[in-house]
């Protein structure tokens, strides 16, 4: 599905962001945990997964500084469209790749903290309360003679922010 990833050469070059989940901040359970209702007084956190693969993926990672990940949130309704945080990632701390098979194909990770507050719940007439995720990885590559920019997005979940009674 590369579609969500530029560059898309079939064959040459290609990437997928994988996966976009809210991890379950209570840690109630052993390993992570996807959760769609967040408290508003607590932190959570957002995990994103990607993979780049084919034959000239070691050519765009060596050398790269950084990825840039970054996770937005938008209002479904009234409400703000904010960054709700963002981490770096090193090009060159790839991984096994779950979905994309072996060589050549690096998984990454990354876990974006939000801090508490940082979205609103609802408000009527102001505010929803319910926002749409959308995670996009960024890499600028050091080709040599031609650098060439490497940009992924994944949309979802949607998640409703609200506070236990």
């Amino acid at each position: 599905m590369a579609d969500n990833f530029d560059p898309n050469v079939p064959g040459q070059i290609q990437g997928d962001v994988t996966g976009l989940a809210v991890i379950d901040p209570a840690a109630t359970f052993v390993g992570e945990l996807g959760n769609l209702v967040v408290d508003p007084d607590r932190d959570f956190q957002v995990k994103v997964d990607w993979e780049v693969f084919e034959q000239f993926a070691p050519l765009f990672l060596n050398g790269a500084g950084d990825w840039d990940v970054r996770v937005y949130a938008e209002s479904v309704g009234p409400g703000d469209e904010i960054e709700i945080g963002r981490v770096g990632v090193p090009a060159n701390a790839g991984g096994a790749c779950a979905i994309h098979g072996g060589p050549p194909c690096s998984g990454f990770s990354a876990t974006v903290n939000v801090p508490a507050r940082t979205l609103q719940e609802d408000i009527p007439g102001q505010q929803s309360g319910v926002y749409k995720l959308v995670a996009t990885v960024f890499l600028d590559t050091p080709l040599v003679g031609q650098p060439y920019d490497m940009s992924g997005y994944r949309e979802g979940p949607v998640i409703r922010v609200e506070s236990p009674k």
